[in-house]
């Protein structure tokens, strides 16, 4: 067996000479520049969720065609040949002896031969219930379809949330190590004051001591992007890897937000989940007509066509045609079972769409409300960051001016990168509700999906 393993950024390969296994086998490479619409589109391409969607979808579908076939005329062809034996006593064909004779006709005739070839046609011409069933199965294709929606709108929302998670720990990578190089810098500028004895021994302690703690805090947010990446590599389905780079890094800082006028309306007009309920309301009220359908008349048309002999070639051309109207009278109390078993499927679908109403007023206008929160955040972040700036730069000159030590710098510095924290943070915040308000009114795809 030869086995390759390598760790973050590159896939593990297991292969074997008798099964030849190998994980990742059927997982795509990454892009080097992975951007959130490739993201997305690679996991519409590999998602095993959507694929088991799909194949519902096309159960469902395969079932309103069933439904339809019982509606549309069934033509079918019939050869057969036989040599066969008749007990007329078994059909109840007896004659009597004749007297000095015997038995003039013997019992059993035969053998001889039978063939026959012809086709038949049977067509339902007035069936109600069929009817009734045939736009039930429809109304319950609509629902699957609606569901199928209702999938990739929460596939897109699972793909966009983990690349904002990864985009925040890249930015927030990023802020510590800005934070990292101002504080050497200072680290610098204390280590030459202290050579000059313009500056203590305390200082520059104090001055190393912020460096190193901000070289941990960057390790660990190293380590935090990389999980990121890797979750979101697993997410779209791809190459288990961290070793790709995020294309959409601008698009984090972005605080663009929609505004709030017909979200709702929007929501209940495209919303999947939204209307694959509905469907399914109307798919029972439908059965419900059918069950009903059930008392009434059915009329019916057969016929058939063909050739009937002793021989293929020595036949004569016969056929039937019929009609037939059947009348249910009593069913053994079928009828009213199945009337009640589809009034309560209508209670329920009833009480699910209340449901699905009240989740989408709730999603939508606490994806509003989260945003805009958001968005405040970050403008009050911003503002602090000038400030937390600008002070940073008024202790740098008063430390290099002898006025006073490097503490005001360092507790500074500590204000800033806060600051910072706090402004991803809320960028975060920011890009996740409005990722959930396009799910939220039935968007995420169009959205988010080339």
């Amino acid at each position: 067996m030869k086995r390759i393993a390598r760790w973050l950024g590159t896939t593990i390969v297991l292969t074997s000479s008798a099964g030849g296994l190998s994980l990742n086998a059927e997982r795509p490479p990454l892009p080097a520049q992975l951007s959130l619409k490739q993201a997305v589109s690679m996991a519409f391409a590999n998602s095993p969720l959507l694929k088991q969607s799909q194949a519902r979808l096309g159960e469902t579908e395969a079932a309103r065609d069933q439904a339809r076939a019982a509606l549309l005329p069934q033509i079918s062809v019939g050869v057969f040949e036989a040599v066969r034996t008749v007990n007329l006593e078994a059909q109840g064909i007896q004659f009597p002896d004749i007297p000095g004779i015997g038995q003039a006709i013997p019992t059993p005739v035969g053998p001889f031969s039978q063939f026959d070839a012809r086709a038949f046609l049977n067509q339902e011409v007035l069936n109600f219930q069929q009817r009734y069933n045939h736009k039930a199965a429809g109304a319950r294709l609509e629902a699957s379809e609606a569901e199928n929606l209702n999938v990739r709108e929460l596939l897109a929302l699972t793909v966009v949330m983990a690349y904002v998670n990864a985009q925040r720990n890249q930015a927030a990578e990023a802020t510590l190590r800005k934070q990292l190089a101002l504080s050497r810098q200072l680290l610098t500028i204390t280590t030459d004051r202290e050579s000059q004895g313009v500056a203590s021994t305390l200082d520059t302690r104090r001055a190393a001591q912020q460096a190193n703690n901000l070289q941990q805090v960057l390790l660990e947010a190293q380590n935090a992007l990389t999980v990121a990446k890797l979750e979101l590599a697993k997410v779209i389905h791809a190459e288990i890897s961290a070793g790709y780079e995020l294309a959409d890094i601008a698009s984090f800082y972005e605080t663009a937000t929609p505004s709030e006028q017909d979200a709702l309306k929007q929501a209940f007009e495209s919303r999947p989940d939204y209307r694959a309920a509905q469907a399914q309301l109307r798919a029972a009220e439908l059965d419900l007509r059918g069950a009903r359908a059930e008392r009434y008349p059915t009329v019916a048309f057969a016929a058939d066509y063909g050739q009937s002999g002793r021989k293929p070639f020595e036949n004569l051309n016969t056929y039937r045609v019929q009609g037939s109207l059947n009348i249910p009278v009593f069913l053994g109390g079928r009828m009213a079972a199945d009337g009640r078993q589809a009034e309560n499927r209508i209670a329920r679908a009833e009480a699910f769409l209340d449901e699905v109403r009240a989740e989408v007023e709730t999603d939508v206008l606490t994806a509003l409300a989260r945003a805009q929160s958001a968005k405040r955040q970050v403008e009050v972040a911003q503002a602090t960051i000038a400030l937390g700036q600008e002070e940073v730069d008024l202790t740098t000159a008063r430390f290099t001016a002898g006025v006073t030590d490097n503490t005001e710098i360092v507790n500074a510095q500590d204000r800033l990168t806060r600051s910072e924290d706090n402004r991803i943070r809320a960028l975060f915040n920011l890009q996740l509700a409005l990722a959930e308000l396009q799910r939220a009114i039935g968007a995420a795809e169009k959205t988010y999906r080339p």
